[in-house]
């Protein structure tokens, strides 16, 4: 959070009603605050939209609630920054950001800001952004109809002068159908307090005016495997896991099309929860895989991490030569080497771009093993 708003400048803030309506849906945000001084907070909320939508709303209106006095206040969060569509792109197919007519909805953010002071002291203090539609999914009854909902909870009775966590990582894109993914948020917390990790269901409001409590969305009906939290929150046939310590998720994606996840992390201090926040994002599959060959569920080969930065580790080696060989989505060669492993294991570096890769690893006897991998920077 610290190095994010340094770069945080001329904010206003503005006197406004909640719950303007807009063109264009969201495809998802997320809501975090920032102590300035005394009771004073900044708010700031992320805002994820379809690249097909040529502009951003100038202004976003949040609602502050203090359900210990039943308060409710009401502002304008004002846009600042300009537009961001620099995003981890784990299957490497080419989104409507970056292609025209890509059938693959890309999205890009951008940020707003409203200053508020908190008067009174409550343990359960919600931020909350409303907007009036949302992109349609694969996995949310009626997404495209209902309200976007991002909220933030702060305890200011055990933490006065708190800041929130924030997410470090961005969202990714898209990933790849059929194909075991990790991925991680990496919530951060500016004070050094304990977060906690969960998938939960993703919130609505009735309405998108006004200040009342939000609800949960409802699953449509998942085929094969019913949709369940925490396990199969889009279409993974049941291998969705998230570690509640580290953040990290692992699934393997089994429907194309547009899913929505919601990732909730909850801040505690000393054993106390003193705040929550929460990242709502468009899953994005690609009805198809992406030009590389299927890799066989029998092959030795570990490669990790997987997805990585373009250096990783291949364990599952014999005490034998290999010769390494790289291939693109289109099966263009892009990396050689050749060599042996030390203690099972051969560390590789490399300057691949982002994108899905195979690699083949071919040894002395002109035995074969393959192993798709990601390189996501």
């Amino acid at each position: 959070m610290k190095s994010l708003l340094l770069a945080i400048t001329c904010l206003t803030l503005l006197l406004c009603k909640p719950g303007t309506s807009y063109a264009g849906k969201g495809a998802g945000g997320e809501l975090v605050y920032e102590w300035i001084s005394d009771s004073t907070y900044r708010i700031l909320f992320k805002f994820y939209r379809d690249c097909s939508d040529t502009t951003y709303p100038s202004s976003m209106p949040l609602c502050i609630y203090n359900p210990c006095s039943s308060v409710t206040q009401s502002l304008t969060m004002t846009k600042f920054g300009v537009a961001d569509t620099s995003f981890p792109n784990i299957c490497g197919v080419k989104s409507s950001c970056d292609s025209v007519g890509s059938t693959l909805n890309g999205f890009k953010s951008q940020w707003y800001s409203a200053l508020t002071v908190l008067n009174g002291r409550c343990n359960s203090w919600r931020f909350s952004v409303t907007y009036s539609s949302r992109v349609a999914s694969n996995n949310i009854s009626n997404s495209s109809t209902i309200p976007l909902y991002v909220e933030a909870r702060f305890n200011n009775m055990a933490a006065q002068g708190n800041s929130s966590p924030y997410f470090s990582t961005k969202p990714s894109t898209s990933f790849c159908l059929n194909m075991a993914s990790s991925y991680n948020y990496n919530a951060t917390d500016p004070n050094g307090d304990s977060v906690v990790s969960e998938v939960i269901m993703p919130l609505t409001r009735a309405s998108s005016t006004g200040c009342d409590s939000p609800i949960n969305t409802t699953f449509t009906t998942g085929l094969p495997v019913a949709y369940s939290i925490p396990s199969n929150p889009f279409q993974t046939q049941g291998t969705f896991t998230i570690n509640a310590g580290t953040g990290a998720m692992g699934f393997t994606p089994k429907q194309g099309g547009t899913s929505i996840l919601t990732v909730r992390v909850k801040e505690y201090r000393n054993g106390v929860l003193i705040g929550s926040i929460m990242r709502d994002i468009t899953i994005n599959v690609p009805g198809s895989t992406v030009g590389v060959e299927e890799v066989s569920r029998n092959t030795a080969l570990n490669v990790y991490p997987n997805p990585n930065s373009g250096s990783f580790t291949i364990g599952g080696l014999e005490d034998k030569k290999y010769t390494l060989e790289v291939t693109n989505a289109l099966g263009q060669l892009v990396y050689r080497y050749s060599g042996a492993p030390v203690n099972g294991e051969l560390s590789i570096a490399t300057k691949l771009g982002n994108g899905v890769y195979q690699l083949r690893m071919t040894d002395e006897a002109n035995n074969v093993k393959t192993q798709r991998f990601v390189v996501a920077q």
